[in-house]
């Protein structure tokens, strides 16, 4: 365990280091730069690409008939399903656990 000129205590872990702050205030100020630094310049334009892409398309394209009725009833079953699963009892009796 070392510290540097930060007072940031640096641990070594499988020889890589981590930076595990030392001040209270420090925690912080490595979140703020952690969530400045996650989104690359590729990552960012892609994410503008799809927002530009989502408000003007509907402008431009066509608008579609309606689906069949059959087809919006899918999701509804799916749900109905899900509902039932979720709050159907189980057989817990018959459980076996074993520890490897």
């Amino acid at each position: 365990m070392q510290r540097d000129s930060n007072n940031i205590v640096n641990v070594s872990r499988n020889a890589s280091f981590v930076k595990v702050p030392y001040r209270r205030g420090e925690a912080a100020q490595m979140q703020k730069s952690c969530s400045v630094s996650c989104y690359s310049v590729e990552s960012v334009l892609v994410l503008f690409w799809l927002t530009v892409s989502l408000l003007v398309l509907p402008l431009i394209l066509p608008t579609l008939p309606p689906p069949p009725f059959i087809l919006l009833l899918v999701p509804i079953v799916i749900f109905v399903m899900l509902m039932v699963l979720a709050f159907m009892p189980g057989n817990v009796t018959n459980t076996v656990v074993s520890s490897v």
